[in-house]
Parts: C-alpha cells; structure tokens; sequence
C-alpha cells in the first residue's frame, strides 16, 4: 500500500505512543539539527521529499517510524499525542518541527529571495509546500538550490530538479509547479518558508 492509498488518519495513527518516548529516542532527533547538510550532491539514504527540503539525510527508521511526517519529530519532543497532532494544520505541524530542531523560520518567504547560503552566521534556505486534501491526503515538500534552482524528491525516489518535460525549477510560483501529472494537479501550493540555521 502507497501512502496514495491511506487516508490521513492512517498516516499517522502508523506511529503509536508519540508520547511515551525513550530519551535515547528524543536525543536522536536533537541530534538531527547537527547534521542538516544543503551541499550534499548524492543523496545517501532514500528519504522522502520532507526530510530533504530540511537538509536532512537518514531514513526515518534510523531515528523513528514516520519521523519524516510533518509534526512527528516535534511532537515527539513535546509529548503530544497522535489525535492532537491529527487536528493540527500543516503549518502548526512545520513549526513544532522547526521549533523542536531550533531552526528560525519566517513564512510567506518571496520565491525570488535567496538560495541556500551562510548569511550573518547562519545556513539560511528556502523551502515551498504544497498540499493534497481529500479522502486521501498528503503533502509534498521543495527546496531551493544554491543555484537558484528547485528540487526535490518524488516520495522515495533520487532528487530531481526538473519538471516531466525535463525543464528546470526556476520558478514554482503555480500551483502545479511545472509537472503535467494527473496525481500533481491534486495538489495546492500551502506556503513558503525562509528557514536559518545558526552555524
């Protein structure tokens, strides 16, 4: 089963007792913040397009199952329960992610800022969201490159920064971000984000 085929509710409901973590679970994803790496050109572990646009190469398996949905890592360190984190919006879900990993972040970040670069100290980026509603829910995450580029990655697959006619992401600004794909045109832009991240 795809996580096409689930609904929501199932999603989540694949991590049981969020709350009741182990410390050597929470300082795993602490850990995380030490290891978000933007330069990498082989993307090692076939994570999925979250984990990516964070900067984050390891499988969810090496730190907790599902750990790469929006909301899990945060609300594994702050004990919320999985049927709270279910009524949470995706925004609120991104920011206790960020929050947890101690990375700022501004919305509604411009699609012409900057790429990814060390700015005043910090390792600033910008990522994009788009999301799917419906009986069968999901979300997709991009990134920007140091080239002004967009990437990411479909579900588990290598990191692309081209759309199905083999053009490159300059410019996401529609809602379908270049791909003429049945399953993509199901989708809405949700917001951008301007992350930093202090070095």
């Amino acid at each position: 089963m795809t996580k096409y085929e689930i609904s929501r509710d199932e999603w989540y409901d694949s991590f049981k007792d969020i709350e009741n973590l182990s410390q050597e679970d929470r300082d795993k994803i602490f850990k995380l913040r030490d290891e978000i790496d933007l330069e990498r050109k082989d993307w090692k572990y076939k994570t999925n397009c979250y984990a990516y646009a964070l900067g984050i190469d390891k499988t969810d398996d090496e730190i907790l199952p599902a750990s790469f949905v929006p909301g899990i890592l945060g609300a594994s360190i702050r004990g919320i329960d999985i049927e709270t984190l279910k009524g949470m919006t995706l925004n609120e879900k991104i920011f206790l992610d960020l929050d947890s990993l101690k990375i700022d972040y501004s919305t509604n970040a411009l699609f012409k800022s900057s790429p990814c670069k060390i700015e005043d100290g910090y390792l600033t980026w910008v990522i994009a969201a788009y999301e799917r509603l419906g009986d069968y829910y999901d979300n997709h995450f991009l990134r920007k490159d140091e080239n002004g580029i967009w990437s990411h990655k479909i579900g588990y697959s290598d990191v692309i920064n081209t759309d199905d006619y083999g053009d490159l992401l300059f410019d996401i600004s529609g809602n379908k971000f270049g791909f003429n794909n049945e399953m993509y045109e199901e989708y809405d832009f949700y917001g951008s984000y301007k992350l930093k991240l202090r070095r």
